[in-house]
């Protein structure tokens, strides 16, 4: 949202007085492209990608820029960081006592919830507390 940016100025002075002020203002191109860039990731039949990083590097009118190390499970954009909260939809079963849940009926999940994961169940005692998924297979997770 907002305003396009056309231009940023940048004002500094070497004195410990500030009275010799430098000021430079910097033009903006105002055709920039705003792009979402889409990155796919294959395994071997049956793999999972469970852990690593990688970097992106974009060549751009000569220009190249790497992006720093990315990790395999960054969120792609936004609205998907951390204090989203979004409805599963499947079921959980929880045993007293136990640390871990499984769907019912059995779904299986590996597709829609993740290790590292944080959850809430509706109807806990603690309504604040959150859980850290630590695994998940088929229709249970820990």
């Amino acid at each position: 949202g907002g305003d396009v940016i056309l231009r940023y100025r940048v004002e500094l002075d070497p004195t410990s007085n500030f009275d010799s002020p430098i000021v430079e203002d910097f033009e903006c191109p105002s055709n920039n492209l705003r792009t979402i860039w889409r990155i796919d990731t294959t395994v071997d039949a049956g793999g999972k990608i469970d852990g690593g990083s990688f970097t992106l590097r974009l060549d751009v009118n000569g220009y190249a820029f790497t992006t720093s190390e990315i990790a395999y499970d960054a969120v792609a954009l936004s609205w998907n960081e951390t204090a989203q909260e979004q409805n599963l939809p499947v079921a959980f079963s929880l045993v007293d006592g136990s640390s871990s849940i499984t769907t019912v009926p059995p779904t299986n999940i590996e597709s829609i919830l993740f290790a590292g994961d944080r959850v809430k169940f509706s109807g806990q005692l603690a309504p604040y507390k959150n859980y850290k998924i630590l695994s998940v297979s088929g229709n249970s997770a820990t």
